[in-house]
């Protein structure tokens, strides 16, 4: 049956508890990223701090993500996912302690913002890695397209949910769930029955040997390289609105933090369609094509939404736009890790998250400076026509591709 076939890796034990903390973590992210938004949108006005903040948290990607890969590669993957909620908690109650004692001051939110993206340069890789490990390969494209759903569950529910919450309690009661959160998701991993997760290879290689091995792969795999350059293209020009939408909340919808909640739960909606149209795929061919394919599509709504001036319709195209990115992420992230070596994917995953945070955040900051120039939409609208072009460039690329 199709339902039977989408939730076929619930089947795994310890993939139920890395799902359900997954949840719960993600969620608590999401509510604290919209606060985080809205506090600096609050405090400066302006585009370009939207853009640099969004940088500081994603930039760490880029430089330390092939490291958190390495980890993956090399040490007890469990043991370094807990120290890694550890890590988070502690960042979450610093900004509630900063929040106690008044307004923060911008260099506290972009230094705690900072850290945060650290964090995450470490535990994303550690995170899809470790999916694997809980269910092996054969059930590797729905636990992935699951996991995607869950990300997306809570990019639709939390900033909904921060949206009531900055309404009725500011800033601080966001930073606190998400302190719990991390608390809970440990709780979650503390659980795992060590003797069902599926084996998987250690390198034993020197750090740096490990390091030129992953990136060689990535560079002389030709599939490997043009999914990347794929995401590239995707995550700098097609994600524009991830740091732009609290200027569209106030400047296009005439809104505040609650339409801001509706704009990235809209978003997330889109891209929890994305993740279950994957689960219910059951083979992993021709992704690059549907990839490309989807990037043209996501141009096509993205132009719709740069356009739009009304909430409803914003928050439709933006919905829609969201599902091909999802289908080009999760697509993308499932074909590396089937080409990978087993003994390479956790850095081949570290390099796919590198390079998506990381062209983000450079895509964000550029955005927020050409915003401020010129328009919200307008930035979009270009980032939304590079997308289309790109589009067309790689599906005539891949016209006869079979992975």
């Amino acid at each position: 049956m199709q339902i039977e076939r989408i939730v076929k890796s619930f089947a795994h034990f310890n993939f139920r508890l890395v799902f359900s903390g997954s949840i719960i973590s993600l969620l608590g992210v999401w509510i604290q990223a919209t606060a985080l938004s809205w506090l600096v949108w609050r405090i400066t006005g302006s585009n370009t701090w939207l853009g640099a903040m969004f940088l500081a948290q994603q930039l760490p990607m880029l430089f330390l993500g092939l490291l958190g890969g390495t980890m993956a590669d090399r040490f007890n993957r469990l043991r370094l996912l807990k120290c890694a909620q550890v890590l988070g908690f502690l960042q979450a109650m610093l900004l509630v302690f900063l929040l106690l004692l008044g307004t923060p001051q911008l260099w506290h939110i972009l230094a705690l913002t900072f850290v945060l993206g650290i964090v995450f340069a470490l535990e994303f890789p550690l995170r899809n890695t470790f999916i694997m490990d809980t269910v092996g390969r054969e059930d590797l494209l729905n636990a992935v397209s699951l996991n995607s759903a869950a990300v997306h569950i809570c990019r639709t529910v939390g900033p909904v949910l921060a949206g009531f919450l900055l309404a009725w309690g500011g800033e601080m009661p966001c930073f606190l769930l998400n302190a719990i959160s991390f608390l809970m998701f440990y709780f979650f991993l503390s659980l795992i029955r060590q003797e069902e997760l599926f084996p998987s290879k250690i390198s034993n290689n020197s750090f740096w040997e490990a390091l030129r091995e992953g990136l060689s792969f990535a560079w002389n795999n030709k599939h490997a390289r043009e999914s990347l350059l794929l995401l590239a293209v995707t995550a700098s020009a097609g994600c524009l609105f991830v740091a732009l939408n609290p200027s569209l909340a106030e400047k296009t919808f005439f809104g505040g933090a609650k339409e801001l909640g509706f704009l990235n739960g809209a978003a997330g909606l889109g891209a929890l369609i994305g993740s279950a149209f994957l689960a219910a795929r059951s083979h992993h061919t021709k992704l690059l094509k549907l990839s490309s394919f989807s990037l043209i599509a996501t141009s096509f709504f993205l132009i719709l939404f740069s356009q739009s001036y009304q909430l409803k319709f914003g928050m439709l195209f933006l919905a829609a736009a969201n599902t091909f990115i999802t289908i080009i992420f999760s697509g993308l992230i499932t074909l590396l890790q089937h080409i990978a070596p087993e003994e390479l994917r956790g850095r081949i995953i570290s390099i796919f998250m590198s390079l998506f945070m990381g062209f983000m955040a450079l895509g964000g900051l550029l955005g927020g400076v050409l915003a401020d120039y010129i328009s919200t939409p307008q930035t979009i609208l270009l980032g939304a026509l590079f997308c289309g072009v790109s589009g067309i460039f790689f599906l005539i690329q891949h016209q006869t591709e079979v992975v």
